[in-house]
């Protein structure tokens, strides 16, 4: 099974190159307007001095980074991990900081949010009733209506820009939480097969549509979704095409590509191979179309209990 996990997605990443250079030179007009879907509001006044220690967070982390990989549809296995953290762990006391490739980020939103196991197995189950009412599924995904229902489930839970700035304050301040997402250095679209591209951590939200804008930004993968989102004055797609975790700079004193002693990254993927280092991963690969298709509340918590063994 690992042999064909390898198979599949060593070309991805080379492939994929190919890909955006055609389509960048086809679609260059993007859905969304840098200008507007940049979402650092006024809200990022509430999350200014809400840590007198900001300054140090920034050169020396006072606790470990719990680094959430790529996981397509599985986000339920991740729920189990965090069910299993919970109940092993004060990750409050423990002075966390967190990050997330593409759905690893709604593992992140589940911790730093404080949300309940049940509301997170109700903000993945949406996705797939999302998908069941559209005629092309899970392909083409339009940014607004993905924004929308996210926004509508927060909410719904009582999630606002107060809490999100008041979850900031209690879990360390504006270096708490990173989104990994692979940026584009396009020098003009004449020239669009000269790119090239990076990884980069998102973090520091000021506002509740920022913060999910990036989160979508971090899984933006086309054709899955209909366009490159925009962040930072980049054009930016899913972080898995450049790294399998997202680790802020205060946390690259050590060698990442390995575990060891020194290692303050506790590394959570659901792809078990060797070129993926994980403190936890699946002792079983899942099947591939597993990665693509939710699946009802059976199957994710099958996929629930199989995190917290693992854990």
């Amino acid at each position: 099974m690992s042999s064909c996990y390898e198979r599949v997605l060593q070309p991805i990443r080379g492939c994929f190159t190919l890909f955006l250079k055609l389509f960048w030179y086809c679609c260059r007009s993007i859905e969304n307007n840098p200008k507007s879907t940049n979402y650092k509001e006024s809200t990022t006044l509430l999350l200014k001095n809400d840590n007198e220690n900001d300054d140090t967070i920034l050169t020396k982390p006072n606790g470990p980074l719990i680094a959430f990989s790529y996981a397509g549809m599985l986000w339920a296995y991740y729920l189990g991990v965090i069910a299993f953290l919970r109940d092993h762990f004060d990750l409050f006391q423990s002075n966390i900081c967190l990050s997330g490739i593409s759905c690893g980020t709604s593992a992140v939103l589940v911790i730093f949010l404080d949300l309940s196991i049940e509301q997170g197995f109700e903000f993945g189950l949406g996705w797939q009733k999302l998908f069941d009412n559209r005629p092309l599924k899970f392909w083409f995904l339009s940014t607004s209506q993905i924004m929308n229902m996210i926004i509508k489930k927060f909410t719904k839970f009582g999630i606002t820009d107060k809490i999100l700035a008041e979850k900031y304050k209690k879990y360390g301040g504006s270096n708490t939480i990173h989104f990994g997402v692979t940026a584009l250095k396009l020098p003009n679209w004449r020239k669009f097969w000269k790119y090239s591209t990076f990884h980069l951590c998102l973090g520091d939200f000021g506002s509740l549509k920022q913060m999910v804008y990036a989160g979508l930004c971090s899984m933006r993968t086309v054709p899955f979704f209909r366009t490159l989102g925009f962040y930072g004055g980049y054009y930016v797609l899913d972080g898995a095409l450049t790294s399998n975790y997202s680790i802020p700079e205060i946390y690259r004193n050590n060698n990442l590509d390995k575990l060891d002693n020194n290692d303050r990254v506790i590394r959570i993927a659901v792809l078990k191979h060797k070129s993926i280092p994980a403190d936890v991963k699946p002792l079983k690969n899942f099947k591939w179309n597993e990665w693509i298709i939710s699946g009802d509340l059976n199957d994710n918590l099958q996929r629930f209990n199989r995190g917290y063994y693992d854990a």
